[in-house]
This record gives C-alpha cells, structure tokens and sequence, in this order.
C-alpha cells in the first residue's frame, strides 16, 4: 500500500508540496490555490457522507447521543451552579451549542477514520495550540469557529491522537480566533435602549418580541394592534473574563464513555464549552436577565432561539415559570425535509411552533399560520425579462444536519449549477443572470463562474430580490429554500432543481412535491431544468398560466408557504388567547 502525507485543512502552513499527498476533503482545496495543489501528486478522501443511509443512521444516532448527553449535563451544570433547573431550561441554553458541537466533531472524527482505512498516512503536520484558549464565549463565537480552517485543524489534530496516527508537531503557533469586544459606541447604543426598555411601563411589554425576521414597519403595526409599544431589541454582548477553570470544568466529565469517539467528544466538551456556560454562568445570567423585560406574558421569536445567549437564558428563565413560548418559523425547507436538525430543537423547545402552512400530527404544538415573511408586495412579470438565478453558499466543512449539499459535496452542487447554464439554448443564456450569496466561505465562486465563460452573467445583489424580480420573467431557484417559496406564493414564474441525494423529502411531502414536478415547476437535476426551459420557447407566460400548474402551486404554498395580507389578525388572536 502507497504511503501518503496527510493534509486536513487549507492551512499551508501544514502542508508538504513534495510528498505524495492526500487531502481529507475538497475543503482543502482553495480555488484561489488551484495553481499550487494541482502541481501536487494528490488524491482527494472521498467524503464519509456520500452515503446517505449513513448519514441518516448517523442522524438517529447522534440525537440518540445529543440526548443522553444533554441530561448529563444538565445534571453537572446544576450542581456546578448551585441552581435546580429542569431539562427544557438547559435545553434551551446549551441545546443549540451542544448539538452543533456532537455532530461536527463526529464528522471530524468520521472523516480521519474512513481515511485510515483507505489510505496508508505516513505524516501529517499539527501546529501548537492550547485546547483551553479554543473555549468560545458564546454559541455566536463557537458558529464562526466551526467554519473556519483554525478550529477545524484543531478538531482534525484532537482526532489525529486520539487515534494514534503518525503526525510530526511543528513549532508554529495557532493562534485562536479572536473575539470581538464591546467597543465604547456599542456600549453607549446598549446602554441607551436598556435606558429606554427600562423606563417603558411594563403593560406596554408584555408580549416580547425579539428577532421576529419582519420588517420594522410590519413589527411596529403589529405591536401597536397589540397595544403594546415594540420593544427595542438588540443582541446584548458582555465583556466578561476569559479564565478558564478546568478543575470546574472536570465535574463535566462523563466517566461511562466506551468508544474512541465518544470518549474524545467527552474531553472536548470538557474543555471546549463556551464560558458562559461555565465560569460565567452566574454573572452572565444576572446581566441577561436585566436586558429584557422582568414580567413578560408571552415571549416571542424567529431568530434569537439560537445564535443570542442573553436571549436564550432570559428565556429558559421564564420559560420554567410558564411563561408562553411561541416561536416561528423562520425560512424555508421546514415541513419538507426528511430531517433538520434546526427544526427539531426549536418544535422542542416551543410551546407553540408556528409552522409557514405544514402539520405534524405527532407533535401537536405545531400551528400553522400565515406567516408575515411572505407577505411582499407582488412584482411585475416582465414578458422579455431577465431569467434569474439564485445561488445559496455553504461553509465548506459539515456544519449542521439537514437536506443541504455538506462539506466536499457543494463542489458537486456548484458543478451542476454551470452545467444547467451550459445545458441551456444560446439565447436564455444571454438573458440569464447569476446570483450569487456573498462568499463567505472560500468557495471562490465568482472566480468560478467567471472560468466557466458566465463572467457577464453575475450581477450584484445588493438590489431587493423582490424588487429586481420586476425586470424579470423567471427566477430559477437551486435549493430547498425561502427563495423559491417567495416566488411560488407571489405567483411568480418559478423553476427549482434539486439533487434528490442531498434534499430527501419527508413522506408526508411527497404528493404536493411530486406533483410540482408534473407541472415542470421542479426538476430533480440541472439538464432536466434547462431541456424542459428549452422547450419553454419563450412561452413562460403560457405555461405558467396553465389551470393545473395554477392549481398545484396554491395547493402547495397553502401547506408551505401561506401568506394572507391579513396575518396580523390571526396571529393577535393566538397571542390575546395565550394571554388569557
């Protein structure tokens, strides 16, 4: 068997270009870097969830595991603080994080295996760090960790021991991320609304609505059809102290682990939980609970659930006095999916889940209701329009669990978006124009998509989407997504592809999908799209007039994307029962 160097991350500062090289996964290879890896005598590991019955069983598995370990250290974490909380409390608080956490490290961890057993590594090059300066503050600085190459090469390397693979330390420190402290004019805005908040009377406060995902028009109308006045939210950050206790921080430890995974996850929760659940629990408590309301009635979000730990403790605080919980969902791809990760937490969590139009009968706090965020003023079909295409970007490394492209797979996703732009006739080709998501994560995709001939083709998205869908005549949607649900519920002219592998549906989905697939409204890969638009001629208006497709499509957005001008009313009436 050939001996291979080992590469882990895009870090060149790990890298050998002189030995016979494999790199762990299309994440190493920067598009930018194209001229220096593709001199190198490489392979690519081929990515442990390509197999989707896999990635499944490890789904089921891993919740299974999320559990058990959530009620662990729900336990710890109560007598480590001295307070007596019942599950839903630290599910809120440490939930989000500790999920996250499981499933990335074991797709770290998954990855080096499989590696292991394929290739024979003879090397591989670990920089210094120390796992404690790894400890986030909160969940937010953990999600910017996850994408990035810094922590990933860390989580690699932890996998690297643990297995007791060959690997050469290098005298190159890794310096961890910084995190951004609380600057004198973000101290003064914060001071300034708690000011406000503070001075407003409490029965002007009594349904709180934090991070809703509507506009400020909409949210000020509504609140004030409540009779209240809209509480001024902003995410409250804290400069706390960075010492990290590890004598504290080993009552955390789980001493039943039996494998190698699990016993290295256990080490890194150890160390690696964010220090607001840990050494500033109590201060960081005390300071959330004075950012927010001390009597709320209901408590209400989109957003917040997740990424604000003020939010998510003031919550869990009021949430185990009985307080209300009513939180909305806040994008697309929920209710259709096989699975989300995202969507089981929060129906966990709330004590009603108001869904976009979907049922789950086995979960009877779901409640579906027009939502606010469909509600957009109808653009112009423009008969000679622009054919628009909307991109999603996905960080580059495994971050959450649900029907999306994962990891080395978005190569292949950004693949098939150029091949549904070759497959088309010269003339669509020439009206459409490629939207892209901001490049967050190293993908290089304009670059990409400039080698690819479609330089002209890119346009900037700063302009509304809504608004620019008015010189337009299609918009073809490339994920399971809010996009295509926006322009299926404003009658829009809509195409969607999808790779099947990646975006599983649900049973319960299945008829009202398959049946956008019989109207041409949804093809399973990019050639499919594009023949069936070629066909089109031009006649979009026709087709999408046709009394079926028509039919189909109201049916459809009536379960997943209902929108009604007159939402307001209805959600009033669920808060003003509530309430009572």
């Amino acid at each position: 068997m050939s001996k291979y160097f080992l590469i882990t991350t895009a870090l060149e500062s790990t890298w050998n270009l002189n030995s016979k090289t494999v790199f762990l996964g299309e994440w190493c290879k920067l598009y930018k870097k194209k001229s220096i890896w593709e001199k190198m005598d490489t392979i690519t590991n081929q990515y442990h969830w390509n197999d989707r019955e896999k990635y499944y069983s490890d789904y089921q598995y891993l919740n299974s595991l999320y559990e058990k370990k959530l009620s662990l250290l729900s336990q710890k974490l109560g007598t480590m603080h001295g307070i007596t909380k019942n599950i839903r409390f630290w599910r809120i608080i440490i939930g989000p994080w500790l999920k996250f956490f499981i499933d990335s490290v074991f797709d770290r961890y998954e990855n080096i295996s499989l590696l292991n057993k394929s290739y024979k590594v003879e090397d591989t090059l670990i920089l210094q760090y120390k796992l404690k300066e790894w400890a986030p503050n909160d969940f937010e600085n953990f999600y910017k960790q996850l994408t990035s190459d810094e922590w990933n090469h860390v989580i690699f390397s932890e996998c690297i021991k643990n297995m007791g693979l060959s690997y050469t330390k290098l005298d190159i420190k890794l310096e961890s991320l910084d995190e951004s402290q609380i600057n004198f004019k973000d101290k003064l805005i914060n001071s300034l609304i708690l000011l406000t908040n503070k001075l407003t009377p409490s029965f002007l406060n009594k349904i709180v609505i934090v991070q809703p995902n509507i506009s400020i028009r909409k949210l000020f109308k509504f609140q004030f059809k409540l009779r209240q006045i809209p509480f001024l939210w902003r995410k409250q950050k804290f400069n706390l102290s960075k010492n990290f206790n590890i004598n504290k921080r080993l009552l955390l430890k789980d001493d039943s682990v039996e494998n190698g995974y699990e016993q290295l996850l256990d080490r890194l929760i150890v160390n690696l939980m964010p220090l607001n659940y840990v050494e500033n629990f109590n201060i960081f408590y005390k300071k959330s609970l004075a950012c927010y309301p001390k009597k709320p009635s209901i408590i209400y979000t989109a957003n917040a659930y997740q990424g604000n730990d003020s939010f998510k403790f003031w919550l869990a605080h009021h949430v185990e006095k009985k307080i209300p919980f009513v939180l909305g969902q806040h994008g697309g791809n929920m209710g259709i999916e096989r699975f989300n990760q995202c969507e089981d937490h929060q129906v966990s969590i709330a004590d009603i889940f108001i869904s976009w139009g979907w049922h789950n009968y086995k979960k009877t706090n779901i409640k579906p209701l027009p939502t606010p965020q469909l509600d957009k003023m109808q653009p112009k079909f423009k008969r000679d329009g622009d054919i628009i295409m909307t991109l999603s970007d996905y960080p580059r490394y495994f971050y959450v669990h649900a029907g999306i492209p994962a990891a080395s797979q978005v190569l292949k996703y950004i693949g098939e978006q150029i091949e549904f732009i070759n497959s088309l006739n010269i003339n669509l080709r020439k009206s459409l124009k490629i939207r892209l998501q901001y490049d967050k994560f190293n993908w290089n995709l304009e670059k990409r998509f400039e080698d690819s001939g479609y330089k002209y083709s890119l346009e900037d998205t700063r302009q509304n989407f809504i608004s620019r869908l008015n010189d337009c005549s299609l918009s073809v949607s490339t994920t399971n997504s809010t996009t295509f649900l926006e322009t299926l519920s404003l009658n829009f002219p809509t195409i969607v592809f999808f790779n099947a592998n990646w975006v599983e549906i649900r049973e319960d989905a299945k008829l009202l999908v398959d049946s956008l697939r019989r109207v041409g409204i949804l093809h399973k890969t990019p050639r499919s799209a594009a023949i069936f638009l070629n066909k089109l001629d031009g006649n979009i208006e026709n087709w999408w007039c046709d009394e079926e497709l028509q039919r189909v499509r109201k049916e459809f957005c009536n379960s997943y994307a209902s929108k009604n001008s007159n939402w307001s009313h209805q959600w009033q009436q669920l808060f003003e029962s509530l309430e009572k």
